[in-house]
């Protein structure tokens, strides 16, 4: 009965650790999307800024 105890106890670790990864997991593909959202906003904020002319004046600034 003990050695089944201690075999029940080694699975029931082995499920939280797995638990645990997931949750850290979503947590960091929770944050990654986070980044990435706040980069696609400052992306159109500064694309919401320019024009044809001062995109073809800053193309031509960066080849020079």
């Amino acid at each position: 009965m003990h050695e089944a105890d201690l075999d029940k106890l080694a699975g029931m670790r082995l499920q939280l650790e797995v638990q645990v990864n997931t949750v850290e997991s979503a947590n960091i593909n929770a944050n990654t999307l986070d980044v990435m959202r706040r980069g696609a906003n400052a992306l159109r904020d500064i694309h919401n800024g320019l024009c044809v002319r001062l995109s073809h004046t800053l193309l031509l600034l960066a080849l020079f």
